[in-house]
């Protein structure tokens, strides 16, 4: 519904502050919204390490585990790091 222009503003919102956005998603720990930002690439490879550390210092265990095995799964990082 959104126009080209406004999707593409959206977007670079989504990108630009993700980190942040994953926080928000953890203190509301709606593991689905996790699942599409991986999913649409918003949370790849190059970002989960970070987002991992930001979300780990809200001292939050469930979403860093699901994040770390999210890490495992889908990007094939077999290395287990147990600093939570």
């Amino acid at each position: 519904m959104l126009t080209r222009s406004s999707h593409d503003i959206m977007e670079r919102i989504l990108r630009n502050h993700i980190e942040d956005i994953c926080v928000d998603v953890a203190l509301h720990d709606d593991r689905t919204v996790f699942d599409e930002l991986i999913e649409r690439g918003y949370v790849n490879e190059d970002n989960l390490d970070v987002i991992i550390d930001r979300v780990t210092r809200l001292r939050d265990a469930a979403s860093s585990a699901y994040l770390l095995e999210a890490k495992r799964e889908r990007f094939g990082q077999r290395e287990r790091n147990y600093d939570l």
